[in-house]
């Protein structure tokens, strides 16, 4: 397993405060069943100098005739068990990709953490807590961090179900 920091832990820690993903690589690449997998945290700087982002993404690398490669996402998304769903495929230099992204609303974004404690007792957050009242059970209200070694194991699961299917058809 080949791992990378691409942002500091200072600038992490400036941009989106403390978190689990201060000290975490930002990218990560390894194989599975024989499948590359790789893992990225998103960041994107603002034109007003902030850092969006700071969230974990994860993707594998479909083999050559595997019945993946080229389906629409639509598709994609109705036969894999990902979270979230998946939410890239692409052709890329280094092979054909799919992903899953962990900015959903159940997920902890690092660079909307920044804005939600910057509006803490604003209207919207007492609306959020009221909602959170009502539905107690709802991870929408209580999102999580989704962090290193959970988007790891997902990105085991895609590929073990890529694998499946290439034994399967053999």
């Amino acid at each position: 397993m080949k791992s990378k920091h691409i942002l500091s832990s200072d600038e992490k820690l400036k941009q989106w405060g403390y978190g689990e993903w201060v000290e975490e690589p930002d990218l990560i690449e390894f194989e599975h069943q024989n499948i590359k997998c790789r893992i990225i945290r998103v960041s994107a700087h603002e034109m007003n100098g902030s850092l969006f982002g700071g969230h974990l993404c994860g993707y594998i690398c479909i083999p050559e005739g595997h019945p993946w490669k080229g389906l629409g996402e639509n598709a994609l998304y109705d036969n894999i068990d990902v979270h979230g769903g998946i939410t890239y495929n692409k052709e890329e230099e280094d092979g054909y990709w799919i992903g899953f992204d962990c900015a959903h609303s159940s997920d902890i974004v690092p660079s909307l953490e920044v804005f939600r404690n910057k509006y803490r007792n604003s209207v919207w957050e007492k609306y959020i807590k009221d909602l959170k009242r009502r539905y107690p059970s709802s991870t929408r209200f209580n999102p999580t961090y989704k962090n290193i070694n959970f988007v790891i194991e997902q990105c085991e699961s895609l590929a073990e179900q890529a694998h499946r299917l290439i034994k399967n058809n053999s």
